[in-house]
């Protein structure tokens, strides 16, 4: 789903390193989440904005990003 912050969400980059990246508010997000009964801490997602390539803690994403939002065609 792609999706725009609604506040900042800090990420791992997945570039070898170890870098912690604050993705800002108003970010569009692109990420695939696993629908799960119960998320932990350790759960990560896989999210690219701006074409890089980050992890981020499912939960956090999950707040970042607010609920789903309906949109009539």
């Amino acid at each position: 789903m792609i999706r725009k912050l609604l506040k900042p969400l800090v990420v791992a980059a997945r570039n070898g390193s170890v870098v912690l990246v604050t993705l800002p508010a108003e970010s569009t997000v692109e990420f695939d989440l696993v629908p799960e009964d119960s998320l932990t801490d350790d759960d990560l997602t896989d999210v690219v904005c701006d074409g890089e390539s980050y992890w981020a803690r499912s939960e956090d994403l999950l707040d970042a990003a607010g609920p789903p939002v309906l949109v009539e065609s």
